[in-house]
């Protein structure tokens, strides 16, 4: 335990930084009364990340007497969780806990603010892929969106439930209509002043997640959020590598031609047999992976890479796209087409249970037709 004697003001600050709750992530219990009795007075401890003692959890020779009055250095954690963080301390680094401390300060702020938030209407969408549901869950997709955006509004889309696999034609009609639904209900918000921005959570078929972000467009402020596959959380890293991504050839094809866009970012994909004979262009990545996107900033990367794809088949009579994207990134690329300007999309979707890859969906002129 901390033998450093923490000065009042440093325990006051950090106190209120803290809202008087457990910085850990996903406690946020209470700790100015007891749980059970609600007698008031204070359970909290002032934890430290990088122990006051270098044989301390996570304690550091050169570092830890430094550190040992830094509020940057401090928790405020309940009992329970500052047992569990230090006798546990290999499960707990310091980069963990500072992300945690990090959120939790920001989420008092953001909700504590009188002015100056954006409200943002949170857009949650799941649907199966193959036999597996998706899970888009209100509450980590509102905490996820501050402290930038303030959620005030939501609307679902829930095809996880639905008894039609991917890949039936019956399953695209019921995605594209149900999309167009949402996204109507969105855009009134909008039109009648209510939100400012919106936040999209979405699990599903790329194909339907492409025809989502093509239905919103980018004329609403808004971004898609990325579902990590590692803790299952939506919130963006403050840190992360550059995305190095780039695009094969940036002639403009001839006007007229049918097209193949690969984009190869989640994982690699080619041309298919039947459009072999096609004229091709191809977005990718040194490392594709599924966890390749965890900051706003490789969407970016990502965005203007794929408008300059766009404009080099702008001329095209119609674009068939070959994704492996995650899921935000589908929804971004979709968000980015012109539908007057762009030439129709013709989205493929790779199911192993039906043959491979085949074309799903048609997007031409605003609308989504299935194939």
């Amino acid at each position: 335990m901390s033998k450093t004697n923490i000065p009042v003001k440093v325990r006051l600050l950090l106190s209120a930084r803290a809202a008087g709750r457990c910085q850990f992530r996903g406690c946020n219990r209470s700790l100015t009364q007891h749980q059970l009795t609600r007698h008031k007075t204070r359970f909290g401890a002032y934890a430290h990340i990088v122990a006051d003692s270098p044989n301390g959890p996570r304690g550091d020779a050169e570092r830890s007497p430094g550190l040992a009055k830094d509020i940057k250095n401090l928790m405020l954690l309940c009992p329970d969780c500052h047992k569990n963080v230090d006798e546990n301390w290999e499960d707990f680094p310091e980069d963990l806990l500072l992300n945690m401390k990090a959120e939790h300060e920001a989420r008092v702020c953001a909700v504590t603010e009188p002015s100056g938030l954006v409200r943002t209407h949170l857009l949650l969408f799941d649907a199966g892929i193959g036999n597996r549901a998706g899970q888009v869950q209100q509450p980590e997709a509102a905490g996820a969106a501050l402290p930038r955006w303030a959620y005030e509004r939501s609307t679902e889309i829930r095809l996880g439930a639905s008894r039609l696999q991917d890949g039936e034609r019956a399953f695209w009609e019921v995605g594209i209509a149900e999309v167009g639904r949402a996204v109507d209900e969105v855009k009134r918000d909008f039109a009648e002043r209510r939100m400012e921005h919106t936040s999209v959570f979405a699990i599903g078929p790329i194909p339907l997640l492409v025809w989502l972000g093509y239905r919103l467009g980018d004329v609403i402020p808004g971004e898609a959020f990325q579902l990590s596959r590692g803790d299952h959380r939506w919130n963006w890293l403050g840190n992360g590598e550059e995305l190095e991504i780039s695009l094969d050839d940036e002639t403009p094809v001839p006007a007229g031609e049918a097209v193949v866009l690969l984009l190869s970012v989640s994982g690699e994909v080619d041309v298919p047999p039947e459009l072999d004979s096609l004229t091709r262009r191809r977005v990718d990545t040194r490392r594709p992976g599924l966890d390749i996107v965890q900051t706003r900033a490789q969407v970016q990367a990502f965005k203007s890479v794929s408008r300059r794809a766009m404009a080099a088949v702008s001329g095209a009579a119609e674009v068939h796209v070959v994704p492996a994207l995650p899921n935000s990134l589908a929804v971004e690329f979709g968000r980015l087409q012109l539908p007057k300007a762009h030439p129709p999309l013709v989205i493929w979707e790779r199911n192993d249970a039906r043959g491979g890859l085949s074309p799903a969906l048609m997007l031409k002129g605003g609308e989504a037709h299935p194939l």
